[in-house]
């Protein structure tokens, strides 16, 4: 209970705890009850039996790791390493192996830290590691507090959005209240732009389109407890397009901005040459896109000389990836092929139903077509129809679960693949819990100890039955309720 629910460890020694225990069991005396220094070793204690089950579930797991950095209320640096897997079952895991102290934010002090603790773990199989922006890991932030809240990624976004619903409000203030109007006349507060006028609100409405392109990817890469390596190519096509066609832009506010973003697209992109193949693996172990998807994506962006060679590239990644499997992990028992299948059950059903038989034998017959000239998985795999973009419910981790037989080697190549993350939202997560239990009231707290708090809670919520999926949707759809209202009021 003090671990889950964030409680102070004096909370076992408060009158309201101790009326309520002994009302349960009147038996029970007040000296019987734990104290702080009691609650402190127990939750030590469970930190220890929970990391040693931890450390056993993850022995011969390929791993992906998500790191990122946090200061504390006691102006302490904490590095969270959360690791992410998919077990035999198909079921997306996430796990916050270590939140640790950390002497800096320099990349040669998180690197270090990261060795340790995979070293404590005795982790080997490191698949992937998605880390911050990198060119901040070797500077200490100095920002300050502001309204608009500059390290939430959304804030800009959400601000402008509302602020262009009261456009006639911002007007009309400019004419009816003096302090506003003063405001603004001070150059320092308005950076020498004046107040709000029709064109900045029309240059509002356009970033705003614009921006809403980032607020949607962002959401979508910041899920952790579902596949999101497969849907980034989605966002990135569409996002560069955009940036493509605001260039080409008559108005210069916005030429300007395209540019600079398109500047910085190609630092962490490039012509699609500087992102880790691997997400593009993820993207062709998508059934419903394969590499007919990716080369159809980079035909629309670049030219198709390019497009070719880029494909090409990501197909020699993935037989290379799909060789190193199929020399580790090569299935130990023969199961039938799917026309093996279908012929057993054509003789199953042969005396009943002879339709059933023709149909059989005719899906036997589809199946070869597609057999001809597969040497291995990946042939199969890539020469089969693609599954339809249109179904809503469909779940890429059910769909390899349910193919597993038929791609035996394929399959455990895409359990690694698609549990890769494309953002540090996961570890960043973690930092709501520590603002949680290291509040003004719990500042005292060792690094020790908020270690075993944060991964024990993190451990232990695996069996609290709720569904974070829901929840999430559930807030999304409350957010999104407040915004409506907000505008209408």
């Amino acid at each position: 209970m003090i671990i889950i629910d964030e409680l102070p460890f004096r909370f076992v020694e408060r009158y309201g705890f101790q009326r309520y225990s002994t009302t349960l069991q009147p038996k029970l005396q007040i000296r019987d009850i734990s104290s702080r220094q009691t609650v402190a070793r127990d939750v030590i204690g469970i930190y220890g039996v929970k990391r040693e089950k931890r450390r056993e579930a993850l022995k011969g797991c390929r791993v992906c790791l998500t790191t990122n950095t946090w200061i504390s209320i006691q102006n302490l640096n904490y590095m969270s390493l959360t690791g992410h897997f998919i077990d035999d079952d198909w079921n997306l895991h996430k796990r916050i192996l270590n939140f640790c102290q950390v002497e800096d934010h320099r990349g040669e002090t998180i690197g270090r830290k990261i060795e340790t603790c995979l070293r404590e773990w005795s982790v080997d199989g490191i698949f992937t590691l998605t880390v911050d922006n990198a060119s901040s890991n070797g500077t200490e932030s100095k920002s300050l507090l502001s309204i608009d809240v500059p390290a939430r990624w959304n804030s800009t976004y959400l601000m402008l959005d509302i602020a262009e619903k009261f456009e006639k409000v911002f007007l009309r203030m400019d004419f009816e209240d003096d302090s506003y109007s003063s405001y603004f006349l001070n150059k320092e507060n308005s950076g020498g732009l004046g107040s709000p006028c029709g064109v900045g609100f029309q240059n509002c409405r356009t970033f705003v389109g614009f921006l809403k392109l980032f607020y949607n990817a962002t959401k979508k890469f910041s899920g952790s407890l579902y596949v999101t390596s497969n849907t980034f190519f989605d966002e990135m096509f569409v996002i560069q397009e955009n940036i493509a066609h605001l260039i080409k832009s008559q108005n210069h506010l916005l030429n300007n901005m395209a540019t600079k973003m398109e500047a910085k697209f190609e630092k962490y992109w490039g012509k699609g040459d500087k992102i880790n193949q691997l997400l593009y693996v993820a993207v062709v172990l998508d059934p419903r896109k394969k590499l007919r998807f990716l080369r159809f994506s980079f035909t629309e962006i670049y030219r198709d000389e390019v497009a070719d060679e880029m494909v090409d590239l990501v197909r020699k990644t993935m037989d290379r990836l799909y060789d190193d499997y199929s020399r580790v992990d090569s299935p130990n028992v023969v199961v039938p092929s799917e026309s093996e299948r279908t012929h057993m059950e054509g003789d199953t059903i042969s005396c009943s139903d002879p339709y059933a038989m023709f149909n059989s034998r005719y899906e036997r017959f589809l199946e070869a077509e597609k057999s001809i000239e597969c040497s291995n998985e990946i042939e199969k795999y890539l020469a089969e129809n693609c599954e339809s973009r249109r179904d809503v419910k469909f779940e890429i981790l059910g769909w390899w679960k349910a193919n597993s037989d038929r791609y035996q080697v394929l399959s455990k190549m895409a359990r690694d693949v698609l549990v890769e993350l494309v953002s540090t939202i996961a570890s960043e997560s973690a930092f709501s819990t520590g603002r949680h239990i290291l509040d003004q009231f719990r500042s005292s707290l060792s690094p020790f100890m908020v270690q075993n708090l944060i991964c024990a809670q993190n451990w232990l919520q695996v069996h609290v039955p709720i569904s974070f999926r829901k929840s999430k949707d559930e807030m999304e759809a409350l957010e999104d309720e407040f915004h409506e209202l907000g505008r209408k009021t």
